[in-house]
């Protein structure tokens, strides 16, 4: 017979607490299979919809999931807040999609407009649609405010932890000259600044596996509040990289009381977030 070890027994309860709730047995079912089904219908988009038809079909299923996990009374109703002018946060945390081509990389290295251009229109519009644009927009909103981001880079030969160091190096460019920039850091460096991590992320996480993608945003939540001193509410999680099943389970980890998530638009980059609340339903 298996065991478990103490600590990691601990952290699967934590996590799964997290996520459901006091949700009996068929609820944690529902969870799982709508985050199955709500990954095949954003995956099931074209990209041209994905923006407008995804973040719906995502929120919808999450927010009627979470509300049968989440009950604590017999009718609630669920209160999706739909904010396009999105209150600055603290704390940002998102996840590292594939860099641009080395050439694109180096380009913006070597622009002088990006010194110290993380606030600069002109910059982020000369980052055109390369896939990096959509992370440095969403530090770019909260900047000012942002006092700490927590990048999440994928695992693996091809994973995005291999980028990281990239991803940083054009983030000193973007802060240079800057009063207080924010501090960063990769998931993977969590635990050299932290002894609290429950996990060992030196390797990044799969973004397909939810159930170690909600273990890794556990974690990146206790660091914020109890290392960094920042409030959950304070705490902003942008869902535009990653993919499928992960888009939907970090969704779900921060539709959790008191949480907001982000979503950037591909099509004006406009920062939207979604805050979802209970309440009673009056019969």
């Amino acid at each position: 017979m298996s065991t478990i070890h103490p600590k990691r027994a601990d952290r699967n309860r934590a996590v799964a607490r997290t996520v459901l709730g006091n949700a009996s047995g068929w609820e944690s079912g529902v969870l799982l299979i709508a985050l199955a089904v709500g990954a095949n219908l954003l995956s099931a988009f074209p990209d041209i919809n994905r923006v407008a038809a995804g973040s719906v079909l995502c929120v919808g299923v999450l927010a009627r999931v979470i509300l049968l996990a989440r009950r604590a009374e017999d009718s609630l109703e669920a209160i999706i807040a739909t904010n396009e002018r999105p209150e600055k946060r603290q704390a940002v945390v998102l996840f590292l999609s594939n860099a641009p081509k080395p050439e694109v990389l180096q380009r913006w290295m070597e622009d002088p407009r990006f010194r110290g251009g993380i606030q600069s229109r002109e910059v982020l519009d000369a980052m055109d649609r390369e896939s990096w644009r959509m992370p440095v927009e969403a530090i770019s909103y909260h900047f000012g405010v942002a006092l700490q981001v927590v990048v999440i880079p994928s695992s693996g030969d091809r994973g995005t932890i291999h980028l990281y160091a990239d991803f940083a190096a054009l983030l000193d460019r973007l802060f240079e000259g800057k009063l207080e920039p924010p501090k960063y850091c990769g998931l993977h460096q969590l635990t050299q600044r932290w002894d609290g991590a429950s996990g060992n992320w030196k390797d990044g996480i799969d973004f397909e596996d939810a159930r170690e993608l909600v273990a890794a945003l556990f974690d990146v939540f206790r660091f914020l509040m109890y290392k960094c001193e920042i409030s959950r509410r304070d705490v902003i999680i942008d869902v535009t990289g990653g993919t499928k099943v992960g888009t939907v389970a970090r969704a779900a980890v921060s539709l959790g009381k008191g949480q907001t998530f982000q979503y950037i638009s591909g099509q004006n980059y406009r920062v939207c977030s979604y805050d979802v609340t209970y309440r009673r339903d009056p019969e």
